[in-house]
């Protein structure tokens, strides 16, 4: 198993759980932005990249899966299980217990703007980096 700390990759893309307190439609209260425009901006951003559900032509930056309750958690772990260490599980049915909504996100290795972003709003309760799954 790779270890890696933040979104640095060397191959085209990477995968990454991320939880959101009270998901995506939350997150306008979590972007610490002062200027108006700029907040407004870079929310729709995030909301565009969180609403899609597939791979595009010219990105490769996408949400795989969302998960908002520990029936599609459970699911997943019937699926891929194998891939994952048990207590990783255990982590994601705690965090939608707690109100978390998990998203299984694809990023370009080219979208250096957007990994920089995600991992800036990484760094606080609201918004978590799970997992690193390459």
């Amino acid at each position: 198993m790779k270890v890696r700390q933040g979104f640095v990759t060397n191959s085209s893309s990477s995968s990454y759980i991320i939880a959101i307190k009270g998901g995506v439609d939350s997150i306008e209260d979590f972007v610490d932005v002062d200027n108006k425009v700029w907040k407004d901006f870079i929310v729709s951003c995030i909301k565009k990249v969180f609403g899609t559900r597939e791979r595009h032509y010219h990105s490769d930056t996408y949400c795989q899966a969302e998960f908002t309750t520990i029936e599609e958690v459970t699911k997943f772990k019937e699926k891929e299980g194998e891939w994952y260490e048990p207590s990783y599980f255990e982590d994601l049915m705690k965090y939608i217990s707690n109100g978390y909504i998990i998203y299984r996100m694809n990023i370009d290795y080219n979208d250096s703007e957007f990994n920089s972003l995600m991992l800036s709003m990484c760094n606080n309760e609201n918004i978590v980096l799970v997992k690193d799954i390459n």
